[in-house]
């Protein structure tokens, strides 16, 4: 309960930095408005302002947007007046899907790779997952995703056509389409979080409990399983937790590469047309699924280590 009310605050921080950040993206949406109508003047622009609301100040539209946001109003459209959740609400279940796919693939790809690295160190297999996650930990994203979509075309005349209909409707299709783009945004936080998994698992190997365990004629596989790794998960943990930002902000990315209908995909549409009220939405949901993420993960530091729920 600490925890969870530590986060209001926070909260409340990240509206404030959003409603002010708006405000410095360039350009004006009054401008692409008055464009499309024809004429454009100082007075024209003002009374636009005026009629949209974003002429007030930065603590009165903050204290505006908080009292609607705790009623689940995020505003409306400045282009056609609709409410942002309508586009918003369809959306957010394909970003999440393909951020958890994301995070298991990177969770199942990540701990075996940094455990057999460390359990063999310094053999070949642990040499070949030293490159390995050094050349993806280098490499962006984005960059992946463009040669995945590139080279096949160029070599063997096939491009990944993936085709999002309802999450709802086709819970498993859906997931099948994401698997591609999951695997791309997977690639670069495994490897980080594999790298991290075997530097600590090569430090609690070397444990006096380990050696113990050992000495009882206990088996390697119960060792590493059962003592080494349990020991060894609360920085893995922690790394995950952030590693659910990235994979938020990596989703983003690949949705505008895959022409994935998610709210990445809007929120840079929204960028591009000024239309604040979705960039605020978007940006404010996103932070709260990091806040929440923390939380689980602050939460979970308990069961994993009883000392630390003692003290």
């Amino acid at each position: 309960m600490r925890r969870l009310l530590g986060t209001i605050p926070a909260l409340l921080l990240l509206v404030l930095l959003v409603v002010v950040m708006v405000r410095m993206i360039p350009g004006n949406i009054t401008d692409l408005l008055l464009q499309e109508g024809g004429g454009s003047n100082s007075s024209a622009h003002a009374a636009l302002e005026h009629k949209l609301g974003i002429d007030k100040s930065v603590l009165t539209t903050y204290v505006d947007y908080v009292g609607h946001a705790v009623r689940g109003e995020f505003g409306r459209s400045l282009w056609n007046g609709q409410p942002v959740m309508d586009r918003i609400a369809p959306r957010l279940p394909i970003t999440f899907a393909l951020m958890f796919e994301s995070l298991a693939l990177t969770v199942l790809i990540a701990i075996p790779v940094g455990v057999i690295s460390a359990v063999f160190r310094n053999s070949p297999l642990d040499y070949v997952a030293r490159v390995g996650t050094t050349v993806f930990l280098c490499v962006p994203v984005f960059v992946i995703a463009t040669l995945v979509i590139v080279l096949p075309a160029i070599w063997w005349g096939w491009s990944p056509h993936i085709r999002i209909t309802s999450l709802s409707a086709d819970p498993v299709g859906t997931l099948r389409q994401l698997f591609l783009p999951s695997v791309i945004v997977a690639v670069g936080s495994a490897a980080g979080l594999a790298r991290i998994t075997r530097g600590v698992m090569l430090e609690v190997l070397v444990e006096d409990y380990v050696r113990t365990a050992r000495a009882k004629g206990l088996s390697d596989r119960i060792v590493v399983l059962r003592h080494a790794m349990r020991n060894s998960l609360i920085p893995v943990v922690t790394t995950i937790g952030l590693i659910f930002a990235r994979a938020l902000t990596g989703a983003v990315v690949i949705e505008q590469i895959f022409s994935i209908p998610g709210t990445g995909q809007l929120l840079l549409e929204s960028v591009r047309l000024r239309d604040y009220p979705y960039v605020q939405a978007i940006v404010v949901l996103i932070g709260a699924w990091v806040m929440l993420a923390n939380l689980v993960v602050d939460v979970s530091y308990g069961y994993l280590d009883p000392r630390i729920r003692v003290g």
